[in-house]
């Protein structure tokens, strides 16, 4: 089984103008979105898409965690076992007119009880079952947290991946994943140096070095770089139209662990991987099956 945690949920709110913004009168956006956000909800979501069960953790309250709980129920492969809180979930906008601009909040507190139940969850874990940690921790949730499920993970001895923004080296050290996910910035405010393509490989052999297994790399439209136990790869995606990109990351973590599940083979994963974040980027929604499956015979995989 795999299991997504979203530390703090949310509604995103997009909205797109063809003209831009202005601070006298009324701003009318010609088109708006609502989706039920959070990195490892996208990421379930993605996963049903592709016919891969998974179960989903997190912190769901009030009128926008009813609406995340509504939506994630339209998806036919997903487990919800999300613990209930009493404060709403916080609602994320975002902005696009040219440029896009995203604005956040920080969301409820999340109490020691809940956090506790979601812990439950993980109680029965098997060797073969993978955990997910997704996005930034919510308020009242400190490094602990983190650690207690790693600790539920490896004395298990299942798969831990972490997409979490606000992790440190040293958090790494204690946890010991199977796979991180950053993006160049991530890297960048993991390592505390700029990371560029020029020296994405020697940043990421700073992480190995701190007890990651692997690292996978995204990169936008420049695709993206791994590099760990099961390999060494460059990875380059399709030019494609970009429509958004929202939860590109998400797909392309959600599609590489699904496949590398079943069947093991890093560099088929890897493939899945660039192929559903490149049908992302196509798209305001969760990419279907057929869109993700028309990229994948484009993506180029290198192994060096």
């Amino acid at each position: 089984m795999i299991y997504t945690i979203t530390l703090n949920p949310a509604v995103d709110y997009q909205m797109e103008f063809s003209d831009p913004l202005h601070s006298k009168g009324v701003n009318l956006a010609d088109h708006a979105y609502l989706h039920a956000g959070g990195k490892g909800n996208n990421g379930s979501m993605l996963l049903s898409n592709l016919g891969i069960h998974s179960t989903v953790l997190s912190f769901l309250g009030g009128f926008t965690g009813s609406y995340i709980k509504e939506q994630i129920g339209f998806y036919s492969f997903i487990d919800n076992q999300s613990t209930k809180i009493s404060e709403p979930n916080r609602i994320n906008v975002k902005v696009k007119d040219g440029p896009e601009y995203v604005l956040n909040t920080k969301g409820p507190a999340i109490p020691e009880e809940a956090q506790q139940d979601l812990l439950s969850h993980l109680d029965h874990l098997k060797k073969e079952d993978y955990v997910m940690i997704c996005g930034r921790a919510a308020n009242g949730i400190d490094v602990t947290f983190l650690y207690e499920i790693a600790d539920r993970v490896n004395e298990a001895g299942a798969k831990l991946i972490m997409d979490t923004a606000d992790c440190r080296l040293e958090d790494l050290v204690y946890c010991s994943p199977f796979l991180i996910k950053p993006n160049l910035e991530e890297l960048s405010e993991l390592l505390k140096e700029e990371v560029t393509m020029q020296n994405c490989a020697a940043a990421v052999e700073k992480v190995l070095q701190k007890g990651t297994e692997n690292v996978l790399l995204t990169m936008g439209a420049q695709g993206g770089y791994f590099d760990g136990k099961l390999g060494r790869f460059v990875l380059k995606s399709p030019e494609v139209p970009v429509i958004s990109t929202n939860g590109a990351g998400d797909a392309a973590l959600a599609a590489f662990i699904g496949t590398y599940q079943s069947s093991k083979n890093a560099e088929e994963a890897l493939k899945m991987s660039m192929a559903a974040g490149t049908a992302s980027v196509q798209t305001e929604d969760i990419p279907d099956y057929q869109s993700i499956m028309a990229a994948y015979n484009e993506v180029k995989i290198s192994r060096i």
